[in-house]
């Protein structure tokens, strides 16, 4: 069936040879469009291209995924017209390795294809942000300990500055923030120097020059007109037949005065020209034609004017320009030492990523920034040699979500691009009214500055504006437009919303069945008051007050005579059920729960797609602190909440009776000397303090040599934790927490850091900085309940009915509070401190980029807001609790009464919340297109005292029943027969999916040792004379001693092994490159090595690398029956089988298997290794065998510790 495209689609598909900017409303169809406009591309009559040719950019690897899918299918559809077409069926082959993609994957790729060009080793990897975390407080932490050790006055002058408490966590958050904010531009380091250089003006002359005191100019410029505006509206009012007329004579001369501080210019120009407004009185006299309302709009305005202006006096203009000069300047030295730490920081972070050989995603952007474009001596960016390369394999370059765009990417695709050649081929769709990623430092000027420079009449550089919406109702559109033409302007919202970025109805509906009312779909906004009435305290809080609403109105919607919504796969009309509504939410939190708690109670089904709460989940928080306990049990808090849990199974009583008995030391202590009195103490629970305390011990010693997560399974299996979570309410949840507990510590293993302590101080960042996984959902999106999600995780969504929540709650204003205030353009505020006198003061700066921030922030709660109503497709509803309704809707009303649009930029600049904006945009004069309604508690309370009842009877007529009855046989069977059922194949409930090599290898081992009964001793190694930590030698053992060595013979040039000298010299090699660290270099021994190449095998894998026949390192995965695996089933269950062969070669069309072992091996060692690693071998075996159809004719082991081979 072939798709019907308006006029401005069908020019979006054609454009050909301009960069061409398509500003795509909300369910306007840009992705059906994007990808049509790819497959007119690539099927081009005249001039057909590639699909791997197009370099197409997305925000989310989700969203590329599903543009290659629809992509695939156009294709597919094009081929079944056209089976013979040749180079359709190319398409459909590379469409799968075309270059779909992120920018960071984009960027990924050229540092991979350019390596050789940088620092990197080939073999980086991107750092998990856990590590990445840990590393930056160990790099900070010893940054500050370096200049704690220098002790020079400036440094001690900042830290008693910006200092906190009796720590430097404060310090190191500062550095990290700027860090993090710094990297987001292309020049991070210029960056900062350059926010340094606005505090060191030597007059305001000079300083009047800076961005920040252009925005403050322009600020005062704008608020001017706003309150020319509020006046003209006020004078118009006394001179209409009932208005004040007396005030008139007033009002013209607060308007000549306003007219004076239009045409003044200069920081100090206009703050005298404010200073110098005095407000004429108002005249006294009276008249019984004046209307009273008008009267108090009149003051109203005029009041509002004056303490406008009072306020910007007392933030900018309260101190003498000399006072303001010599704050800032004393600022200057604190912020000065910062910036050089964080400048030292970024250079320290860097390297120690290099020796790892970790990078992180702003690594990934910056590199390939540096790869791809470079600044000419006019400060311009200019492609570079590799940047060319990109141009000549890309015809053009495509561009989705272009708003979310930061100049970093700005710059990288555009030096790849045509455009520097006069050969623009850059395709970018958006829509800046939904750019709502501005704590990811989107930046949407970006867009604007082509939506306002780019021609809408074509050209090279054109503009197509898609504004009919194919998703929603008329009655949803137009409650949006009417909201949205009275309050995002261009002044806030960077946009103006007028005719032109109106939505239009795209979207055919069929007509309702009789019965079902058009207006059932007009939008609604309810507001709850929260004020106690009549005495009464407050029952509820206002998020269940909200709650209870809203569930209120999910039942009306989904009852018997609820509304009709449409069903594609029907074709029809049928009523709404739960999953056909979503709640949005600015945030979750609080709120998310006490709404999923209230419905769930209401018997709603619901689930909320939360992105927090998992570290606070108590089957996680319980798990976490048996890990510290097994760390260091000496922790009062953590060991508490472990015997307090069913872990230990104590009670509050037991463990005060435990401490009252012994009450010295750390719970601990008291713990150990219980256990040792034993049955001879007074502890009455005795028996099970000593099972916790073995347990423990147990625990701890396996610690000591079991990765985390092995060891966080063992304690969810050994305990019984895991059944017990099972067994609670929500139990699925719980254990699919514990999971991905599991996975976090397989996670960390992936890392550079090793070990128990470190996994606990990796979650306690990730804690920290709330990089939260949200817990686990207990429902899927297929299934029949309300969704609650956060309005950022809506975006790109759309759902039959939407209930945004929450309107009521404040705006997030934090940022503009904290010590520091950064600002990509105007650069950092900081305030001044006198620490001897302890006082601190935000300089001019400071409150200047708090403005501009604060404004900002509200521009991007317009677009949130925009994003969330454009939501919906049949019904939207707007909720809200509020506290004394009616003189908020009085405020709301007199806002409203200017019958301008948009609403006057005071009113806009000054909210607070959702509600300042929607109420006073719905209540202007001829606005029908929202519903105004307003709930009270004791409407709520009746309502839930109602539902109480109708609960209770129902619980009385299910519970009333006889216990010793049979109501009916056949259900008792069923019952009877789900009990009792067993599942017939209990050990494939055990099996996982993939297994390593390794672990098939420990299985195996440790049941020998059981069936011989083997115990394996450990020879202790000689004490060193000095702790590591003070002669800084770190010696390898086991493992990392078996991987130091894989590392160098993966490496080593066989054919440079002839003698120990050249060995040695590719040894000092690898050190120079970083390949090695100089302990590792140390501990590498070079003449076992060297017997190594000298044995016969040696002389064979040399011969085999010389004549290119020898494969190191090579990764497998096949797919093996579990029998044979594990020799205690018969499954036939399919398991991936992985892991990495050292060394293979050909010879004589057969193949030899060669691993290398460094295990310390007895009298018996031959014997010894041999059974430790035959099923190691045997698994190798087979997998070679499989995939390259070749038999195994040898198998050989080489063990460093006998210098000898061993043959299987």
């Amino acid at each position: 069936m072939s798709t019907m495209w308006t006029e401005e689609q069908r020019k979006v598909i054609e454009a050909r040879n301009c960069n061409l900017l398509v500003s795509a409303a909300a369910g306007s169809g840009k992705t059906a469009v994007l990808v049509e406009r790819i497959l007119s591309i690539i099927t081009d009559k005249s001039h057909p291209l590639d699909i791997d040719r197009l370099l197409i950019v997305t925000f989310t690897n989700a969203a590329a995924a599903e543009m290659r899918e629809r992509i695939g299918q156009r294709i597919e559809e094009c081929m079944e017209l056209a089976p013979e077409n040749e180079h359709l069926q190319r398409q459909s082959t590379l469409v799968h390795t075309a270059p779909i993609t992120t920018i960071d994957s984009f960027c990924m790729r050229v540092l991979r294809e350019h390596f050789d060009e940088t620092e990197l080793d080939p073999s980086f990897r991107v750092g998990d942000e856990g590590e990445q975390r840990l590393m930056k407080s160990d790099v900070a932490e010893a940054l500050l300990e370096d200049y704690y050790q220098e002790g020079s006055q400036e440094f001690i002058d900042f830290v008693e500055s910006y200092s906190t408490g009796k720590s430097d966590s404060g310090l190191i958050e500062l550095i990290e923030k700027l860090y993090e904010f710094s990297m987001s531009g292309p020049e991070p380091e210029e960056w900062l120097w350059r926010a340094l250089g606005q505090y060191e003006p030597e007059s305001m002359e000079e300083w009047s020059d800076t961005e920040s005191a252009r925005f403050l100019l322009q600020y005062i410029t704008l608020l001017n007109e706003d309150w020319i505006r509020r006046l003209d509206r006020a004078l118009e009012l006394c001179r209409e037949a009932d208005g004040p007329f007396m005030y008139e004579e007033a009002l013209l001369s607060d308007l000549d005065k306003l007219d004076v501080l239009r045409r003044a210019s200069g920081y100090t120009e206009l703050g005298k020209a404010l200073k110098a407004i005095s407000f004429d009185r108002l005249s006294s006299k009276k008249s019984d034609e004046v209307s009273p309302e008008k009267r108090a709009q009149v003051k109203a305005a005029r009041d509002s004017v004056k303490d406008d202006i009072k306020g910007l006096i007392r933030q900018f203009y309260s101190r003498t320009e000399h006072d303001i000069l010599s704050d800032i300047c004393a600022a200057r030295r604190p912020l000065g030492m910062l910036i050089k730490l964080s400048v030292e920081f970024l250079a320290r972070y860097q390297a120690k990523k290099r020796e790892k050989n970790v990078i992180d995603f702003h690594d990934v952007e910056h590199i390939a920034l540096k790869l791809l474009a470079v600044k000419d001596e006019s400060g311009n960016w200019v492609p570079t040699k590799a940047a060319r390369e990109y141009r000549e394999q890309f015809a053009q370059i495509m561009i989705d979500e272009y708003q979310d765009s930061n100049l970093v990417q700005e710059i990288i695709l555009t030096s790849i691009s045509g455009v520097a050649e006069g050969k623009p081929n850059i395709f970018m769709v958006g829509d800046v009214k939904q750019s709502i990623y501005k704590f990811r430092l989107a930046r949407p000027e970006l867009f604007m500055e082509k939506h306002d420079s780019y021609s809408l009449e074509g050209g090279d550089y054109q503009r197509i504006d898609l504004h009919k919406n194919f998703r929603s109702r008329s009655e949803v559109l137009s409650s949006v437009n009417e909201v949205f033409c009275r309050i995002m302007t261009r002044q806030l919202g960077n946009i103006c919303y007028d005719d032109s970025e109106a939505l239009y109805v795209g979207a055919s509906f069929s007509p309702k069945p009789q019965g079902q009312r058009q207006e059932d779909t007009i939008t609604e906004l309810c507001l709850i008051e929260r004020r106690a009435e009549e005495g009464r305290l407050q029952e509820f809080t206002a998020g269940e007050l909200e709650a209870k609403v809203i569930a209120g109105r999910i039942r009306e919607l989904t009852g018997e005579e609820g509304l009709l919504v449409w069903d594609k796969e029907t074709a029809n009309y049928r009523r709404a059920c739960y999953r056909d509504i979503v709640i949005l939410l600015r945030s979750g939190g609080n709120y998310a729960d006490a709404l999923l708690t209230v419905l769930t109670e209401e018997g709603i089904p619901a689930y909320a797609q939360s992105q927090s709460g998992y570290f606070t989940a108590v089957e996680v928080q319980t798990v976490l602190n048996y890990l510290r306990v097994i760390d260091n049990p000496r922790q009062d808090i953590p060991l508490a909440g472990v015997l307090r849990s069913p872990l230990g199974g104590f009670s509050g009583a037991e463990l005060g009776e435990l401490r009252a008995l012994y009450p010295e030391g750390c719970l601990m202590d008291a713990v150990v000397l219980c256990v040792d009195a034993g049955a001879d103490g007074a502890f009455s629970a005795i028996e099970k303090l000593c099972r916790f305390y073995q347990e423990l011990a147990r625990m701890r010693d396996i610690a000591s040599y079991t990765p985390v997560h092995e060891l966080i399974r063992l304690i969810i299996r050994d305990t019984g934790y895991g059944d017990y979570s099972m067994a609670m309410p929500s139990g699925q949840k719980r254990r699919q927490n514990l999971e991905m507990l599991i996975e976090k510590a397989y996670a960390f293993e992936a890392t550079s850091y090793r070990g128990l302590f470190q996994f606990l101080r990796y979650i306690e960042k990730l804690n920290k900085y709330e990089v939260d996984y949200g817990e686990a959902p207990e429902a899927g999106e297929n299934e029949n309940a309300i969704r609650i999600m956060s309005i950022h995780k809506s975006k790109g969504l759309e759902f039959p009915i939407v209930i945004l929540a929450g309107l009521g709650r404040r705006f997030n204003q934090q940022d503009t509070t904290e010590k520091l205030v950064l600002h990509p353009d105007m650069g950092i505020g900081a305030d001044y401190v006198d620490y001897t006198n302890r006082t601190r003061s935000a300089t001019l700066i400071k409150r200047i980029l708090q403005r501009s921030l604060r404004l900002e922030n509200l521009a991007e709660e317009l677009r949130v807001l925009y994003v969330a109503m454009t939501r919906a497709k049949e019904k939207l509803i707007l909720t809200g609790a509020v506290t004394d309704v009616g003189r908020r809707l009085a405020g709301w009303e007199a806002e409203a009464a200017c019958q301008e649009e948009p609403l006057l930029y005071g009113v806009l600049s000054s909210a607070t919340c959702y509600l300042d904006w929607i109420v006073p945009a719905c209540r202007s004069e001829g606005n029908r297109a929202i519903e105004i309604a307003v709930t009270t508690v004791p409407e709520v309370i009746e309502a839930e005292t109602l539902r109480q009842q109708e609960q209770q009877e129902r619980y009385q007529r299910l519970f009333m029943w006889d216990e010793n009855r049979v109501y009916d046989l056949g259900v008792r069977g069923e019952i009877e027969e789900n009990f009792s059922y067993s599942y017939p194949y209990p050990w494939d409930i055990t099996l996982h999916g993939k297994v390593s090599v390794s672990e098939i290898k420990k299985r195996s081992q440790q049941l020998e040792m059981e069936e011989t009964q083997e115990t394996v001793m450990l020879l202790p190694e000689e004490p060193p004379l000095l702790p590591d930590f003070i002669s800084g030698y770190e010696e390898k053992g086991g493992v990392a001693r078996g991987t130091l060595y894989h590392n160098v013979l993966e490496r080593l040039c066989l054919s440079a092994t002839d003698t120990k000298e050249e060995i040695e010299a590719q040894l000092d090699q690898m050190e120079r490159e970083k390949q090695l660290t100089g302990t590792e270099r140390r501990q590498i021994n070079v003449w076992k090595l060297w017997k190594l190449f000298s044995s016969p095998i040696g002389k064979r894998i040399r011969l085999a690398e010389k004549e290119g026949r020898l494969f190191r390192e090579q990764p497998f995965v096949i797919g093996r029956q579990a029998k044979e695996f594990y020799n205690e089933t018969e499954s036939t269950e399919l398991v991936l089988l992985q892991g990495i062969i050292d060394v293979f070669f050909e010879e004589d069309n057969e193949l030899v298997l060669l691993d290398y072992k460094t295990d310390y091996v007895g009298a018996n060692g031959i014997e010894f290794l041999k059974k430790r690693y035959h099923t190691q071998f045997e698994c190798y075996k087979q997998a070679l065998e499989q995939i390259t159809g070749k038999t195994v004719k040898e198998m050989i082991l080489y063990s460093f510790a006998m210098d000898k081979a061993v043959n299987f």
